[in-house]
C-alpha cells in the first residue's frame, strides 16, 4: 500500500467538522432589534421634517424673489410699477360696462408676461364671455410648496404671496384716496367716487421710491400664509379698495400699514411680547404678513434682496419698511412716528429682534 493511500482515511477524517446546531433568534433579541430601529427613526425623522421644510421655505424664498424680479422687469418696460388694481385691456371694457369695480385686475395678473405665464395673460388680452376661463389655472410660482397638499388640490389658483399697498384705499369726504407714501404699489385704477370712474395711472416707480426712500429699505411683497388667512382667496379674484376704516379686502392681495389707535386703547410696554399692536386690528390674517413656514415670514425689498423678518417685528419699523416717502404718508402712518419705547422713539433699524436668522 503506497504511503498516499495509507494517509487518506486520516485526511478525510480532519477535513470533517460537526455540523453545529443552528441557533435561532430568540424573542429578547428581535424585540431589542425592534427598539433600536424604533428610536433612531425618532431621532431622525424630525431631523428630515426639519430638512424637507427648509427645502420648501427656500423654495417660497424663490418665488417671492422671482416675482420681485418680474414688478423689476415690469417697471423697466412700463416706467411704473403695477398697481394693487389695474385695468387690461379687452377684460377690463368687456367686464366694466355693467360694473367698473369687476374690471379691474390684481398685479398677480399684470405682471403675468414677466413671469413666464404669456398664454393666461393673453387670455385676458383678448378675453371674450364664451372662452375658456383661466380663473381656477395654478400658478406654481405663487403657490407656496408648505401650502397643505389638501389645500393647493383644492384651491390650486391659490396665491401666498401679497404687495405692499401701504394704507390701500381711505375713505375720506371727498371720494377713495390712497396716500402714495404709504406703500410701494398704488392703486392704478384712479379713484371712485359716487358714479364717477376714471383711470389715473399710478405713475409711481422704483427710480422714485430710490430717490424718496430707498429701494433697499422699502418693502415691495410678502409672504401670507398663515393660519389665520381664509383659504380659497385666488389670484385671479378681482381686487377693490377698502372698506371704510381701512380694513383689508381678502381679494386684494396686499399687506398693509397698522390701522391708528382708537379710544381707550393702548400698545403694550414691548410690542414685540405677543404683537398686541397687530392684534388691534380685526383683520390681522389679511392685514400682516404671515408664514406657515412657522417663526418669521419671508419679505422682499424693492431692491430685489429678500430677508426673513420676525413675526415679532417692531410696529415702528414695519411701518417704515411700508412706507416709500416720508412727504407724501398719511396722518395716520405719521402717527405711528410717535411711538416710544421707555420714552424714547424706536428708531427705524432692523435689530436681531426684528430679523429671524433662523
Amino acid at each position: 500500500m503506497s504511503i498516499d493511500h495509507a494517509i487518506a482515511p486520516v485526511l478525510c477524517r480532519r477535513g470533517r467538522r460537526p455540523h453545529a446546531p443552528q441557533r435561532g433568534v430568540t424573542l429578547v433579541e428581535v424585540l431589542v432589534t425592534i427598539s433600536l430601529i424604533a428610536v433612531l427613526s425618532a431621532l431622525l425623522l424630525p431631523a428630515l421634517g426639519m430638512a424637507r421644510e427648509a427645502a420648501r421655505k427656500s423654495s417660497c424664498m424663490t418665488n417671492l424673489a422671482s416675482i420681485a424680479k418680474g414688478f423689476a422687469a415690469y417697471d423697466t418696460a412700463k416706467g411704473q410699477l403695477p398697481g394693487w388694481r389695474n385695468m387690461q385691456d379687452m377684460y377690463s371694457v368687456t367686464t366694466g360696462s355693467s360694473n367698473p369695480s369687476k374690471a379691474c385686475v390684481s398685479w398677480t395678473v399684470t405682471v403675468m408676461p414677466y413671469l413666464g405665464e404669456r398664454e393666461i395673460f393673453t387670455w385676458y388680452e383678448n378675453y371674450t364671455a364664451s372662452a375658456d376661463p383661466v380663473a381656477n389655472k395654478r400658478i406654481p410660482r405663487y403657490i407656496c410648496p408648505s401650502l397643505a397638499v389638501e389645500q393647493r388640490e383644492e384651491y390650486p389658483a391659490s396665491i401666498a404671496y401679497v404687495g405692499n399697498a401701504g394704507t390701500a384705499a381711505v375713505v375720506l369726504k371727498d371720494g377713495v384716496k390712497q396716500y402714495r407714501g404709504d406703500g410701494a404699489i398704488v392703486d392704478a385704477v384712479g379713484n371712485e367716487s359716487g358714479s364717477s370712474w376714471k383711470y389715473l395711472p399710478s405713475n409711481y416707480s422704483l427710480e422714485a421710491i430710490g430717490a424718496a426712500d430707498g429701494e433697499s429699505s422699502t418693502a415691495l411683497l410678502a409672504e401670507r400664509t398663515g393660519l389665520a388667512v381664509p383659504k380659497g382667496l385666488k389670484w385671479s379674484d378681482n381686487p377693490v379698495p377698502a372698506t371704510s376704516n381701512g380694513a383689508a379686502d381678502p381679494k386684494a392681495h396686499v399687506f398693509l400699514q397698522p390701522l391708528g389707535i382708537t379710544g381707550g386703547q393702548t400698545y403694550a410696554a414691548d410690542p414685540r411680547k405677543g404683537n398686541t399692536w397687530m392684534k388691534l386690528a380685526a383683520d390681522m390674517g389679511l392685514r400682516y404678513p404671515s408664514s406657515c413656514h412657522g417663526r418669521g415670514y419671508q419679505l422682499a425689498f424693492c431692491d430685489g434682496h429678500t430677508r426673513t423678518i420676525s413675526d415679532a417685528i417692531d410696529p415702528w419699523v414695519y411701518s417704515q419698511l411700508l412706507s416709500s416717502d416720508q412727504s407724501a404718508r398719511s396722518p395716520r402712518v405719521r402717527g405711528w412716528e410717535q411711538y416710544r419705547v421707555n420714552g424714547q422713539l424706536v428708531h427705524y433699524i432692523l435689530d436681531d429682534k426684528d430679523v429671524d436668522k433662523k
